[in-house]
């Protein structure tokens, strides 16, 4: 049991870690945790593009984790998280990746879908993420990013369609 308590001060998300252990006499079974997280109602969703939460440190850690903001931009990609949603987010000034680990919000990922994500931002795995918990459709058949022509890939191609020549897999 917890209680919530609404302090009337804005705040993000908040997180309960909720664990669970299964025992038969002596005997530990099992030990499943799941982690609740709580959006505010006072909770408020600036609109940022999205290099504004794309900045890095020298070790490639965002600047911007645990932002809450709404970005908007062109679907590209598919849903390669059929369990919930996750999908490439792309807008004049970059892209990043959406991620929502138990809702598709009743979307089907269309590319060149224009749509509005609201959520917070992480890192996985170093991959630049909006954990998304609303998604706002707002319009379909728009023009997708074209293919940039890059020598190598790093940090400022990442979430953006690329193009090599010449190259060799190894």
């Amino acid at each position: 049991n917890f209680v919530a308590i609404d302090d009337e001060e804005p705040e993000l998300q908040e997180d309960v870690e909720l664990t669970m252990t299964v025992t038969s006499g002596a005997a530990t079974l099992g030990i499943q945790t799941v982690v609740v997280h709580i959006l505010p109602s006072d909770l408020t969703y600036p609109v940022y593009d999205i290099i504004q939460v794309r900045g890095t440190d020298n070790q490639g850690v965002l600047d911007s984790i645990d932002v809450a903001c709404e970005l908007r931009g062109i679907v590209h990609g598919w849903n390669d998280y059929p369990q919930g949603l996750r999908f490439t987010l792309i807008d004049p000034t970059n892209g990043i990746n959406v991620f929502s680990p138990i809702s598709n919000f009743d979307y089907e990922v269309t590319e060149g879908d224009s749509v509005r994500v609201r959520g917070v931002v992480g890192q996985f795995n170093g991959l630049a993420t909006l954990y998304a918990d609303t998604l706002i459709f707002e319009g379909s058949g728009f023009a997708t990013q074209e293919p940039i022509l890059v020598n190598e890939m790093g940090e400022e191609t990442e979430s953006q369609i690329v193009k090599l020549k010449c190259v060799k897999l190894l």
